[in-house]
């Protein structure tokens, strides 16, 4: 059986099974991750990181996702620090290569979607 896995934006609805994870790998990421009040490892704490996530996101300063294999979540990412590019005129969509003639595109590139989906 084949198995899918894709990232999309972060839920609430996702706080839950997020602490379930950070509580279980607790261990293992102990070396990497600094220390955390014990609340940050509830559902509720949880919640709030998301919460504060959502909001960068709407400023368009991250793009907070969760990793799901076959629609269960099995991780949490972050892309951090998005500036916007200095020629988008606003506009919050990819910047692609040159065009064949030396012009950066800010229209959206082919393949990639600001939602995380594919356009092939």
């Amino acid at each position: 059986m084949r198995s899918s896995t894709r990232i999309r934006l972060i839920e609430p609805a996702d706080a839950t099974p997020i602490a379930a994870h950070r509580v279980r790998d607790f261990e293992a990421f102990r070396l990497w991750e600094p220390a955390q009040p014990a609340d940050f490892f509830t559902p509720e704490g949880q919640a709030e990181r998301i919460d504060s996530l959502l909001a960068g996101y709407r400023t368009g300063t991250v793009r907070p996702g969760v990793v799901l294999a076959d629609n269960q979540v099995i991780g949490q990412v972050t892309v951090g620090g998005i500036l916007p590019h200095p020629r988008a005129r606003r506009a919050r969509r990819p910047s692609c290569a040159p065009d064949d003639d030396g012009r950066t595109r800010t229209a959206p590139c082919r393949g990639i979607h600001p939602t995380g989906g594919s356009s092939g």
